[in-house]
């Protein structure tokens, strides 16, 4: 994945991005603490029936003790239940902000962001399960801060029985932390290696779909499943050593070091009872505590190991939600124009592959058609991409009028222009979604007029569900010359004055190709437009004001 600027890429700070964050995160802390805290009383009402009431003979005291001590779990549980109800709405809402912040951010990038970028782990870094991570702040966090005050409590306790329990209670932490911490920073490593194992499994999936075509052509089956096999076996063997260190972290906390201290306080606890220095009702209320110490200390061990795989699996998004370069866009507002003009523009892509535009001058009058011919790379589409600010000149100016694009305002700038290219792009979904791009609120009535206008209308009368006929995946329901039509059709519902078609006739037949001429003439004369079209088919350009060939970076004028 492309290494874009930014100030920070540290996946912790992702909290920031969460609304309401210090509201939710104190909520859930109260709520946490005040769950364990009462998780507490049970084996106190237990020590004071044995060393207390049941010597004293005292069944009445000990039945209303006995209805406390079930009635504790059965509040825990409420208050539990609506705790998590809480954390998982609060959760699932703000992960979905996220998403949307780091989808949001990723479309405003400028366009060599995307040159550099995988587009099929980019949306699989997008599509990342948000809902972990907040799920984090605002529950696994607060319950380890709950867990840990639990802790302190429970060994306070235990040191006012006897000093020497507690400690013996206190070194579970270092024999449980320290190799748990080195586990966790192994398992980050592996982690971004199955998060770029993924990617590449979603790349070779979005790819064999997309091609099928080609794929079956050429039988490619085998290739493309191959490649899914290599990946997949790569993330496998990585995710058998996550497995690997999951198992060994919880067998060392759980069963390991819980046993190991717990038969040593029980040994020292039995000592003291036999010695006199302590109850059984001591004995029983310890037993009781360590088991919910170790709970919550597990739970702090965990979490702690838990989430250095979050930090790995969240870095992508991280670096999603701070990308620092989105496009740039001026204050001026643009509503009409006289002329077009380049004017001296020298351009590269990258400074490997040098300059594409050299010194290139060029104007376009309001209400002409501007034809553009040269060989395939000569930086025809460069001169779309500079209009359309997708990039901008390292010398000389783009403008309209005498005003740098750079100053006009972005939005109203695309606004005003309209691209209609040879790869087109038709979403999933019908005839009448896809017109709607071009404008989200057209009427069936404006719809019907601009398909009139690229003949298309005779085609949508014959098919029983109108504009709501499905067109398939990148239309393939459709054909060359029909998806070239709604691509135009499209584009016209914008209303924008100027006009940019790139290749539009390549994949057509000279019939289909002649009639869109026409048609665009036709459109160019009613709607006042200004055209600047590309085409390898000069006759395409007959009908154009002026023909320049793109050459050596520079514009210069031909006859068709």
């Amino acid at each position: 994945m492309a290494q874009p600027r930014q100030a920070n890429i540290n996946p912790v700070t992702l909290y920031r991005r969460i609304p309401h964050f210090t509201a939710y995160i104190l909520l859930s802390f109260t709520l946490a603490l005040a769950v364990q805290l009462i998780s507490l009383v049970p084996p106190l009402i237990m020590q004071r029936i044995i060393d207390v009431l049941i010597p004293a003979g005292n069944i009445r005291d000990v039945t209303v003790s006995v209805l406390f001590f079930i009635a504790i779990p059965i509040v825990m549980t409420a208050g539990n239940t609506f705790y998590k109800y809480l954390l998982a709405v609060v959760a699932r809402r703000s992960g979905r902000a996220l998403t949307l912040q780091a989808f949001a951010n990723v479309l405003h990038q400028p366009m060599h962001y995307f040159d550099h970028t995988n587009s099929a782990e980019l949306a699989t870094f997008i599509r990342q399960e948000t809902m972990k991570y907040v799920m984090f702040w605002l529950a696994d966090l607060p319950q380890l801060a709950a867990n840990m005050v639990v802790c302190v409590v429970i060994i306070g306790y235990v040191f006012a029985i006897h000093w020497l329990l507690a400690l013996l209670l206190c070194l579970y932490f270092p024999i449980a932390f320290f190799p748990s911490n080195y586990f966790g920073k192994i398992v980050n490593g592996l982690t971004s290696r199955i998060i770029q194992a993924n990617g590449k499994m979603a790349q070779t999936i979005t790819d064999s779909v997309r091609s099928i075509r080609l794929v079956k052509a050429y039988q490619l089956e085998k290739r493309q499943t191959n490649r899914l096999k290599s990946a997949l076996t790569d993330a496998i063997a990585v995710w058998s050593k996550v497995a690997f260190f999951d198992n060994l972290t919880t067998l060392w906390i759980t069963n390991f070091v819980n046993q190991l201290i717990i038969g040593v306080i029980f040994v020292v606890a039995a000592s003291l009872v036999i010695q006199g220095q302590m109850t059984i009702g001591g004995i029983v209320i310890i037993l009781s505590y360590l088991a919910v110490f170790y709970a919550n200390a597990s739970t702090v061990l965990n979490t702690n190991y838990q989430f250095k795989k979050q930090l790995a699996e969240f870095a992508p998004l991280a670096e999603l939600l701070h990308l620092a370069d989105a496009e740039t866009s001026g204050d001026q507002p643009l509503t009409d124009f006289h002329e077009v003009g380049f004017d001296h523009v020298t351009f590269h892509y990258t400074e490997e592959r040098g300059d594409i535009l050299k010194d290139l001058s060029l104007t376009v009058k309001k209400g002409d058609w501007v034809g553009l011919v040269g060989q395939s790379g000569a930086g025809k589409t460069t001169i779309f991409d500079l209009l359309l600010r997708f990039y901008s000149p390292q010398q000389g100016v783009v403008r309209i009028d005498q005003t740098p694009l750079a100053q006009f305002d972005l939005t109203q700038l695309r606004r005003q222009i309209t691209l209609v290219s040879q790869d087109i792009s038709i979403f999933p979904g019908t005839l009448r979604e896809n017109l709607q791009l071009g404008k989200a609120d057209a009427t069936d009535s404006e719809l019907l007029d601009v398909l009139a206008a690229v003949e298309l209308e005779d085609f949508i009368a014959t098919l029983p569900a109108g504009l709501d006929t499905p067109v398939g995946e990148e239309g393939s329901l459709l054909s060359g010359g029909q998806k070239q039509r709604l691509s135009l059709a499209q584009g016209l519902l914008r209303h924008s004055p100027i006009l940019l078609l790139d290749e539009i006739s390549s994949a057509l037949d000279a019939d289909t190709s002649a009639a869109i001429k026409d048609m665009v003439y036709r459109l160019k004369t009613a709607e006042h437009l200004t055209i600047l079209s590309i085409s390898h088919d000069a006759q395409f350009l007959t009908r154009c004001d002026a023909v320049y060939r793109i050459k050596d970076g520079q514009a210069v004028p031909v006859t068709v």
